[in-house]
């Protein structure tokens, strides 16, 4: 997958319950990005926890980023997990 200037995504290590993102050892996680779009500069990410498998983290992560009436369609219709966690926190950060 080709990183846009508009994401700047990063896993970090931490601690299992860091910030109250993961409530206990073994837990998945998944984070889905959509967009942008050409000529939009729109996106939408969405992540989800607690999971008790990776496939389960990566149906929930793409269904609530599909789902978020916030971004348009066409920008909903593009979302895809870009990356799966486990036993760590998440840092998603953008340029506005």
């Amino acid at each position: 997958m080709r990183w846009t200037r508009e994401v700047r995504l990063a896993a970090a290590c931490a601690s299992v319950g860091y910030l109250g993102l993961l409530a206990h050892a073994g837990a998945f996680g998944a984070l889905a990005v959509g967009g942008p779009v050409e000529g939009s500069g729109i996106f939408t990410t969405s992540f989800v926890n607690n999971r008790a498998t990776e496939d389960a983290a990566r149906t929930a992560a793409r269904a609530a980023c599909a789902n978020n009436k916030g971004a348009p369609e066409a920008v909903r219709s593009t979302c895809a997990v870009v990356t799966t966690f486990r036993n760590q926190c998440l840092a998603v950060a953008g340029r506005s």
